[in-house]
């Protein structure tokens, strides 16, 4: 913002030396710096400069009062202080409407209290945000309030920026205009405008340093008011104050600009940037005042005129003869024009003025005769440049009214904004005359647009033109001086069309399915492409155009079609103002015309959504044999599945899924071939917010059958949850005709649709929401002709007398002459209730009715035929009852039922026939006279009767059968028996062996009579004796012969005794005692219910192959008994399985070879509930998996319980996943996953995860290396960079390796960096030439063709370079321009060098232009006759042929030439411009050169201008006072008179002046190359501790002189003695300081090539100027370009010497190396590129500080300064060796400051403390660091186990123990596979725990440095082991250096170089630094 000194003073330098020396007191002489301040001084001048008055910051303020002021003066305000004048808000808010024109809304008038006041502030910047849309940053009320000054200053910055530059429309801007207008900042809007109004020779850059003579303001006033300071450029610079002034006060006088800023200021070196500003902004907006003494100054020479009335032929007779005079650089004055005809008369001529940049008169007369005319052009009275013309004024003029016109440059519309249109003019009948267009914009001027008219034959012309904006203009039209008919024309230029921006589509530019006879639409959309025309041709096969129809559907789109009536290749062209749309022309193949009865038809055909099928049908009509024939094809922007299903009728549902949106072509094809209408054209639509699958279609018109033809039918569509999409319903007949469908909107998400049916033929009704098929859709339904009752039959005996209950019955329901319709049957009986009966369609028209009536009585049928009963319905049917009453017999009745126990009699009913159900009853008659209903269930001979029997006695029995009764019966009961009375006991009861009797006793006595059963159970029969005692009790012997439990039921009566049944285990001879049982299934805690589980029976102590056999039963809570399975492994253990379904205990039998195991049977508790935990999930699915390649895993859910089964696929792409269930506790499930990448299994029972859930699998495409392809260069050069490019897209995931085995066999691997998705570029530099062999591999797999030999050639072979052209050849005239090519295609990678000598030896400008080809062209002037020698180098070495050897002819006659003008004068002046004019009108061909050359040896710069006409100007300057030597030449040859001396002086200072000259020349001729000086710092160390020695290209070595700056800095002077590279090393106490050595290019003086010189290339500081000097006499022209690329971005400054030198300044801001590159004329200059070293660090610490530790005590170092605020200062600490680097700043308890940093070197150190970029007072400071305090490495120790091994995702430690080392910087880094987090513990005794934490196994590299060494040991290898995590998460980003370029002569722009993405990378480096620091204290 400040453009100050960087040590704070401006005045002038020198070598130190002064004249008059100060003396203190005690007479010693005063030191003093390079300024002649002594310390003291400099100390007051530093503290003046941060000051809050310092001069910068008065200016600043009081300019910004000033501006404010003139303001407020508007409304009667006046502010003196903005600090404290602004707190109330009221000052602010009158600024704000003043210059806003608006009024602040409501605030407080008189605010007392602080929050009024805050209020006030608020109101006004709230509106400055809102309503003014001006941001403001990192300011609020508070501020203004407090009187922040900083901020209130940039707030009023802001204002001037935004209402006095910003806002304002000034002359010269162009709002468009790019950098200019909208675009510009409101800096470079200023200075466009000031750099417009100024002179070229005066140019400006900057708004500070510029100014400081007070010419650039003088300048800019005459710029403003032409003549009211005139002498501006005359004024000396030293008198700046006064140049200043004077023009200042002229501006305010008669301009009105008051001085903001004061003239002392303006010229102040550090003015304020702002400041001036400021003041400038008021110039553009000035108006002169009336009375201002104008004094004009003119220089006739500058004026130049042009133009057809002054050239000599081409003017007719009364045509007028128009020409045009600039007087831009002219001065003031007036334009006269004197016409003299042939005959000596003066004739008339207009003048008009043009106003416009270049100050142009168009000055117009019109010729009455033929003959010589002469044409005086005047300018202040001054004729100028090549006047007086003389035109040729031959022929009449032609007759304009007889032109014509024609061309697209003059329609109305369709012209474009930069687009070249063009029109002609015929003239052929004209007559003689030539034509004149005048193009002119919408804002009237006519110098905007230029106008190319060009004769292309007798009497045409052809015009040209390419508009620049958009709007009318007006072409007019002259020939022969007159307008033409109609002219001028109105053109309406649009703006410019961008055709890549349109877009075509439809089914006509489709490349095939277009059949003659079609009419082939499509449509253009021109939406963003601008405004253009928009034309469609269409080109046949026998290449005639096709008519084609556009039409214009809306501004954007046009609607086209075409019928082709040819078959072959047609051509569709589509341009958009005049360009091909993207894809055009289109090819269409039109076939022949063809019928077909296969038709498609549905919504996919139309359109669709992505992410939903697009559904369509297609029936055959049975033109094909099968749907074999039929196949489809889909194109579009993405692939589409396709599915189609074969309905098996010649019709197929068909949908694909489009994945992008756009337009696809559905194409149907049959036999390969399109069918009609093939391809159609759907386009698909982006996903919106709806879902057609949740919209539901329902009702009558739906149904496949029902409806009738005739009568409207109707059906529901629900889409209330499916989102808001349009809806579409049609319907088509079978003969594909449409269907009239009324869609009504019922406004609640549902519509009621209705359509009639017209034939009885099928219907399709197709439903689309969004355009995407609804579920079911399209539906099929099949209307009927209407039904007839009256006409339906019903007979057959079921309708008819006789028929009985129970036996089936039928009756025919004859439809055949009723119509359509459903036939609808009801069937009761007496009781009203629904007989079951059944319907047979006979396919006739007929149906067959069978029931069987079950009860008697009258049965009702019922007969509907559609919807409507029949006229005999309902019909009545008499049934009869079917059974004979009097064949039923009871039974049973001899058994006295027991009381108590339920008694049964048997009705015996077969011999009466079937009865029908529920027809039997019974009535139960007690003793006691109680009735009870007898419970009535079928029984083999018909029903038991059964009742209840509560008291002995008779029971009568009173049974009816189908309501008819039986004869009653009578049963007696008795008393129950006591079978729990009976006992059994004895061994055979609970054991026994195989093939042994097992006995045991029943006791009866006391049961009671009854009869006793006994049977035996178990794995085989058994035997049973019974042996009666006669005593109530008996013996009981079985006899089992296999092994296993046995059951023995005892019963008694029928019913079991006490105990029974018994259960009895009978052994086998086997020892099952080391039989176990183990598993889940026999858990104590539990098992799960209806959750199978499983357990073990291992019985490998019996049988090692599972021979014997295992039983298991499993006993429920409520006795239910299952066999489990039981699944025999065959190695001697059985696996049983189980699933519990009750709750509670459960018992688990387990049986050997039916011998019950040890520990059987086994109480299992079943219990509710579940465990995720076990279950278990696993199978390479959960692993691994490879795309499109389906993957399984197994879930096992044993054991767990009942739970729901979750399971959860996420990742790069839709996985479906099926599931197969084993129906055993386990299922499969199996996934296919369609893209690469890692992907997230999720499954859960009962809403958990299960373990290991979610399990990660990372998903790989197959690798296929066959699939790579790779491209080259088959040609290679060694030494240049060679790139392989490897597209590894297709072969699946992998990585490319390369590598290169040279001639000698040594391999070495390419650099491979990824371009991105699976491509990658390999990168190697062979270094020999020959054979090479290239291996490539993709995953270590080859790649195809690998390995690949290649033939490398060398780098470059001068000897096949081909130079040819005219300028190597012999004869070459002299003076005039020529060329030669030179040819290195063939000859490899080096660039051309040229160097012409001519004839003296000197060197020739030489123009190389690159044509980027492998070609240059090389162009020179050869001005002296002679031999000149050409040498061509390519890399250094001689080309074929070279050097050449070339003779220069003269050219011409040089003493026909005729020199004059006041630059010929023997004396003149210094600084004006003077001009020499050499006529060439009679000498021949040949050119004027000149070379004018001082005293010094130094040649001016000229000026050549050719004026055409044979006369030639010369322009020149001499600047400084002397002799100059003035030689000029004609076709190489010297002019008469053209040699000689002109002196140039300025009064009584020549002479003195000139003594000076002298000796400076004396000096600098003693050596032709340039002296080198060096300015180096080095810190505070001692001045004979520093050395320095330079190495010449030659190898010498030199000692350059070093003189001490007393500054901490030192000078090394050096003379050189050759050309070429040079290296500067600069030691401290024998040790390089930072930046050595140091490079430098020399050059000689003049060498006729552009040279650079100066420090700024070889070394520098940060945020110090780095300068050096461009040198560019005697290189003829060329654009120069600078770039500086390196560590930080530096901006550049270039100042034009205008003396054929320019000075280059350029600040870095952090150090290293730095490449300064130099061009001219696109071409590196000698040296170029330089490179130099930048030292020192940036002012800026918070970077450093971030990236360290810091531990240790601080003490503190008392720099003798008490600060109140140390947030705003920092420091920096510069060594011995010139090394700079940040140190922390404390405040002391003692109110001083402190510092703390790394000693790093021994001697003495300075301390620079800086506020805003300067010194603070006493600033630097010096401090002396011993030996003893520098750290040492090799005294520091590390151990510990993390420096051996470690694992991955695991704490690794080890410890660094410093204590001995002295004070250092302890370093860390890792670097490895993976990020390893680092964390250091301080342990507070010398020593740190360091632990870090890698991600990844594999080898690591350990890095331990303490004061920037490695310590002993130091790097570690550490082999980290563990399992990783797979996936990388830290890449590193490499940053490159920015690029700052600018141009010579133009405003410096910053060009920064962005670098891209870098790879990523698997190794990772991470550094942690700890600081020890030494501490200081300074008393």
């Amino acid at each position: 913002m400040y453009n100050q000194s960087p040590n704070g003073y401006s005045g002038g330098g020198g070598s130190g030396y002064t004249e008059n020396p100060q003396y203190n007191e005690q007479g010693e002489p005063i030191e003093e710096d390079e300024f002649g301040r002594t310390e003291e001084e400099f100390d007051e001048d530093m503290q003046r400069e941060l000051a809050d008055d310092a001069p910068w910051k008065r200016i600043q303020q009081n300019t910004f009062t000033r501006w404010a002021n003139e303001h407020l003066k508007l409304v009667n305000r006046h502010c003196d202080d903005l600090q404290t004048e602004f707190g109330d808000g009221l000052n602010l808010i009158a600024l704000i409407e003043v210059l806003s024109q608006k009024k602040v809304p409501r605030y407080t008038k008189r605010p007392n209290f602080r929050s009024q006041k805050l209020e006030n502030v608020s109101v006004v910047l709230d509106f400055l945000e809102n309503t003014e849309r001006i941001r403001l940053v990192n300011i609020d009320a508070t501020h203004i309030v407090d009187g922040k000054l900083k901020l209130i200053l940039g707030l009023i910055w802001t204002l001037i920026l935004h209402y006095s530059i910003s806002l304002p429309m000034w002359e010269f801007e162009q709002p468009d205009a790019p950098g200019l207008g909208r675009d510009a900042t409101p800096k470079q809007k200023l200075m466009n405008w000031i750099q417009e109004k100024l002179p070229p020779e005066l140019p400006i850059t900057n708004f500070t340093s510029d100014w400081n003579d007070g010419r650039a303001i003088g300048a800019l006033v005459d710029a403003c008011a032409p003549g009211l300071y005139p002498d501006w450029n005359k004024r000396d610079p030293r008198n700046a104050l006064e140049n200043a002034k004077e023009a200042m006060d002229l501006a305010e006088r008669w301009l009105g600009i008051p001085q903001l800023i004061q003239p002392h200021e303006m010229i102040n070196p550090r003015v304020d940037e702002q400041s001036m500003m400021t003041y400038l902004s008021q110039y553009p907006n000035a108006k002169l005042k009336s009375g201002a003494p104008i004094k004009p100054k003119t220089n006739s020479a500058r004026v130049r005129c042009y133009g057809k009335g002054i050239e000599p032929s081409g003017n007719q007779v009364d045509a007028p003869a128009k020409f045009h005079v600039e007087t831009f650089a002219a001065g003031q004055g007036n334009v006269e024009v004197i016409v003299i005809n042939p005959k000596g008369q003066r004739e008339k001529c207009d003048i008009e003025f043009r106003n416009d940049k270049n100050q142009t008169y168009d000055c117009t007369y019109c010729p009455t005769m033929e003959g010589q005319y002469k044409v005086i052009v005047k300018y202040g009275g001054q004729e100028v440049p090549k006047s007086p013309f003389s035109p040729y004024i031959e022929g009449k003029a032609g007759d304009a009214s007889r032109c014509l016109v024609h061309g697209p440059g003059l329609e109305p519309n369709g012209v474009m904004v930069d687009k070249p249109t063009w029109f002609e003019i015929d003239a052929a009948n004209a007559g003689n005359g030539l034509a004149e267009v005048i193009l002119v914009n919408p804002q009237g001027r006519q110098d905007v647009v230029p106008v190319s008219v060009k004769q292309v034959g007798p009497g045409k012309f052809r015009c040209e033109y390419v508009p620049r904006e958009p709007g009318l203009h007006s072409v007019n039209v002259f020939f022969a001086g007159r307008p033409i008919p109609n002219s001028p024309y109105g053109v309406n230029v649009a703006s410019s069309s961008d055709a890549k921006k349109c877009r075509a589509y439809g089914r006509g530019i489709q490349p095939k399915g277009v059949r003659t006879g079609d009419v082939a639409e499509f449509r253009v959309i021109t939406k963003d492409a601008g405004e253009g025309v928009m034309k469609v041709t269409v080109t046949g096969p026998d290449g005639l155009d096709i008519p084609c129809r556009v039409t214009k559907a809306n501004s954007t789109t046009y609607e086209c079609g075409y019928v082709p009536n040819q078959i072959g290749p047609h051509t569709v062209n589509i341009t958009y103002g005049g360009a091909h749309i993207p894809r055009s022309p289109f090819p269409v193949s039109v076939g022949p015309y063809k019928e077909s009865r296969i038709r498609a038809f549905g919504p996919g055909l139309e359109g669709g959504v992505v992410g939903y099928p697009a559904d369509f049908i297609v029936e055959t009509n049975g033109e094909t044999g099968s749907l074999g024939d039929i196949s489809f094809s889909i194109e579009g922007p993405s692939q589409a599945r396709i599915e189609c299903k074969d309905n098996g009728d010649g019709s197929a549902n068909v949908r694909y899924w489009p994945t992008i949106p756009g337009e696809y072509a559905v194409h149907i094809l049959c036999n390969d071939e399109d069918i009609p209408l093939s391809p159609f054209m759907a386009w698909i639509e982006a996903p919106g917010n709806f879902d057609p699958n949740k919209v539901k279609a329902y009702g009558p018109g739906l149904e496949p059958s029902g409806q009738i033809i005739g009568k409207p039918t109707e059906f529901t569509i629900d889409a209330h949850n499916a989102g808001e999409a349009p809806l579409r319903v049609q319907a088509i007949d079978q003969e594909y005709q449409p269907v009239d469908v009324q869609v009504r909107n019922t406004g609640n998400g549902t519509y009621n649709c209705r359509y009639t049916p017209r034939n009885a033929l099928r219907h399709c009704i197709l439903i689309d929401y969004g355009g995407v098929a609804i579920p079911n859709s399209p539906f099929k339904v099949w209307p009927t002709e209407p039904s007839n009752p009256s006409k339906v039959r019903v007979f057959g005996p079921g309708v008819e007398r006789g028929v009985k209950m129970n036996i089936p019955t039928y009756f025919v329901v004859d439809c055949k002459e009723a119509g359509p319709g459903d036939i609808s049957i009801a069937l009761t009986d007496i009781k009203n209730q629904d007989v079951p009966f059944n319907i047979d369609d006979n396919q006739d028209g007929t149906f067959r009715i069978a029931y069987t009536p079950k009860l008697p009585g009258v049965h009702c049928i019922s007969v509907l035929f559609g919807d409507t009963e029949i006229p005999i319905s309902p019909i009545k049917v008499n049934v009869e009852p079917s059974v004979d009453v009097s064949k039923i017999r009871i039974e049973g009745l001899d058994t006295m039922p027991i009381v108590g126990q339920p008694a049964q009699v048997t009705l015996n009913t077969l011999a009466a026939g079937p009865l029908p159900p529920n027809t039997v009853r019974a009535k139960i008659v007690g003793p006691s006279g109680n009735i009870q209903d007898a419970i009535v269930t079928p029984a083999p001979q018909g029903y038991n009767l059964r009742f209840n029997v509560p008291e002995p006695g008779s029971y009568l029995i009173e049974p009816e059968v189908c309501t008819i009764p039986l004869r009653p019966a009578q049963v007696t009961a008795i008393e129950p028996l006591d079978p729990s009375k009976v006992r059994a006991y004895g061994p055979g009861l609970s054991q026994g062996t195989v093939n042994k009797p097992a006995d045991f006793i029943v006791d009866t006595r006391g049961a009671g009579n009854g009869q006793l059963g006994i049977t035996v159970e178990g794995p085989s029969e058994s035997k049973i004796d019974y042996q009666d005692n006669n005593d109530g009790s008996c013996r009981v012997t079985y006899h089992p012969t296999v092994a296993g439990n046995y059951n023995i039921n005892i019963l008694y009566e029928g019913k079991h005794i006490t105990g029974s049944p018994f259960r009895a285990a009978v052994r086998a001879d086997l020892d099952i005692g080391a039989i176990r049982c183990y598993g889940p299934g026999l858990d104590p805690t539990g098992v799960f219910l209806e959750s199978p589980t499983e357990f073990t029976v291992d019985a490998k102590s019996v049988t090692g192959s599972g021979a014997g056999h295992v039983e298991c039963l499993l006993t429920s809570p409520s006795g239910r008994i299952v066999r489990c399975p039981v699944k025999n492994m065959s190695d001697g253990t059985y696996q049983v399985q189980y699933a519990p379904y009750e709750q509670g205990i459960h018992q688990i039998e387990v049986t050997y070879e039916n011998i019950p195991v040890p520990g059987s049977p086994f109480r299992v508790n079943a219990i509710p509930g579940c465990d995720p935990l076990r279950v278990r999930a696993y199978g390479p699915g959960l692993e691994y998996a490879i795309t499109n390649e389906p993957t399984t895993f197994t879930i096992e859910t044993k054991g767990a319980g009942q739970g729901s089964l979750g399971l959860a696929i996420e990742g790069p792409s839709e996985a479906k996943m099926v599931c197969k269930d084993n129906q055993d506790g386990t299922c499969i499930m199996e996934y296919l996953p369609t893209k690469a990448g890692q992907y997230d299994i999720a499954i859960k029972f009962a809403e958990q995860h299960i373990p290991g859930s979610p399990f990660r699998v990372l998903v790989r495409d197959r690798l296929d290396a066959n699939h790579v392809n790779v491209k080259m260069s088959p040609a290679m050069r060694a030494n240049v960079l060679q790139e392989i490019l490897i597209d590894g897209q297709t072969a699946g995931p992998g990585t490319p390796s390369v590598e290169i085995s040279d001639i000698h066999g040594r391999r070495k691997p390419a650099s491979i960096r990824p371009r991105g998705d699976g491509v990658y570029v390999a990168e190697f530099t062979p270094q020999i030439e020959g054979p090479h062999r290239i291996d490539i591999n993709w995953s270590d797999q080859p790649v195809r063709g690998s390995p690949f030999n290649v033939q490398v050639l060398p780098h470059f072979e001068p000897h096949k370079v081909i130079v040819e052209g005219p300028g190597i050849h012999n004869g070459i005239p002299a003076s005039l321009e020529t060329y030669f090519h030179i040819d290195t295609r063939e000859a490899g990678f080096e660039h051309p060098d040229v160097l012409i000598k001519n004839p003296e030896g000197l060197l020739v400008p030489s123009k190389i232009v690159d044509n980027k080809d492998g070609t240059y062209k090389v162009t020179y002037k050869p001005n002296d006759v002679g031999r000149y020698i050409i040498n061509v180098n390519y890399g250094g070495f001689p080309v074929n042929n070279s050097p050449f050897n070339v003779k220069v002819e003269p050219i011409g006659d040089p003493s026909k030439c005729h020199i004059s003008g006041n630059g010929t004068s023997p004396n003149l002046q210094v600084g004006e411009e003077y001009t020499i004019t050499v006529d060439t009108h009679e000498a021949g061909p040949g050119a004027v050169t000149c070379r004018i050359r001082s005293t010094l040896g130094n040649d001016l710069d000229i000026d050549i201008v050719d004026n055409e006409d044979g006369t030639f100007n010369l322009f020149y300057t001499p600047h400084n006072p002397g002799n100059y030597v003035i030689k000029i030449k004609f076709g190489g040859q010297d002019i008469p008179g053209g040699d000689f001396v002109v002196t140039a002086g300025d009064g009584d200072k020549y002479y003195r002046d000139t003594q000076v000259t002298e000796t400076v020349t004396s000096r600098h001729t003693a050596s032709q190359y340039r002296p080198v000086d060096f300015r180096l710092p080095v810190g505070g160390g001692q001045f004979g501790d520093i050395s320095a020695l330079i190495r010449t290209p030659t190898g010498r070595i030199h000692t350059p002189v070093i003189e001490d700056n007393q500054d901490g800095t030192v000078s090394i002077k050096y003379q050189p003695s050759e050309v070429g590279l040079h290296e500067l090393d600069v030691f401290y106490q024998g040790q390089p300081i930072a930046g050595s050595p140091f490079k430098f290019h020399v050059d000689q003086v003049q060498t006729g090539y552009v040279t650079a010189y100066g420090p700024g290339l070889s070394y520098g500081v940060c945020n110090e100027a780095c300068s050096f000097r461009i040198v560019t006499k005697d290189a003829g022209s060329g654009g120069l370009s600078v770039a500086v690329e390196g560590s930080s971005k530096a901006e550049i400054q270039c100042k034009d010497n205008k003396d054929g030198t320019c000075d280059v300044t350029y600040w870095p801001t952090a150090p290293g190396e730095y490449t300064i590159t130099v061009k001219f004329a696109d071409q590196h200059i000698v040296g170029s590129p330089f490179t130099a070293k930048v030292t020192g660090l940036p002012p800026s610490t918070d970077q450093f500080k971030r990236s360290h530790v810091m531990l240790g005590n601080q003490n503190e170092f008392s720099l003798r300064v008490t600060e109140m605020d140390i947030h705003e200062l920092h420091a920096t600490i510069r060594s011995p060796s010139g090394f700079e680097e940040p140190c922390i700043l404390k405040k002391l308890a003692n109110g001083s400051l402190g510092i703390s940093f790394i000693p790093r070197e021994i001697g003495d150190h300075l301390v620079n403390v800086y506020r805003d970029g300067q010194h603070i007072k006493n600033s630097p400071f010096r401090i002396h660091v011993g030996s003893s305090e520098i750290g040492d490495a090799s005294k520091v120790r590390v151990y510990g186990r993390g420096l051996q091994e470690g694992y991955a995702y695991q704490t690794n430690e080890f410890t660094v123990v410093t204590r001995d080392a002295g004070y250092g910087g302890l370093s860390l880094s890792i670097e490895g596979p993976s990020k390893a987090d680092i964390e250091c513990h301080d342990n507070e005794d010398g020593s740190c725990l360091v632990s870090y934490k890698p991600t990844e196994p594999g080898l690591y590299i350990v890095n331990v440095k303490f004061a920037d060494k490695h310590v002993p040991g130091s790097p570690f290898t550490v082999n980290v082991g563990g399992q990783g995590s797979g996936r990388l998460k830290e890449s590193i980003i490499r940053e490159r250096r920015a690029v700052d370029i600018t141009h010579i002569g133009s405003q410096c722009e910053l060009s920064l170089k962005i670098p891209g993405k870098c790879c990523s990378t698997s190794v990772y480096f991470l550094v942690v630094s700890y600081l020890v620091y030494k501490q200081y204290t300074y008393a």
